[in-house]
């Protein structure tokens, strides 16, 4: 029950930070690259917030046709290859 409500959370986070971000950048993109995470869980809570958005939405989010880990999620983030990323929070930061 406990985990439950915390994807909710988690899933209502992550979904009012990315419409508050997208909305505040004056040339902001309208659609928003989103890494699938490998692990089945976040791979649910990434498909959920996809969905959450409408089709009158100013920003929509588009997830990757395949997976990816943690690391390598980061990695597309700072390439520049993706905007957003669901990662967990028990890996260690790449610096700077």
């Amino acid at each position: 029950m406990h985990s439950i409500f915390l994807m909710r959370n988690i899933r209502s986070i992550f979904l009012c930070v990315t419409v508050t971000i997208a909305a505040g950048c004056e040339n902001s993109p309208t659609e928003l690259l989103l890494v699938k995470p490998s692990s089945p869980v976040d791979s649910e809570i990434a498909q959920d917030i996809v969905g959450m958005l409408g089709n009158d939405a100013a920003v929509s989010i588009l997830l990757t046709d395949l997976a990816q880990s943690d690391a390598s999620a980061l990695d597309a983030l700072t390439s520049g290859a993706a905007d957003i990323a669901l990662v967990s929070n028990n890996i260690g930061s790449a610096g700077g």
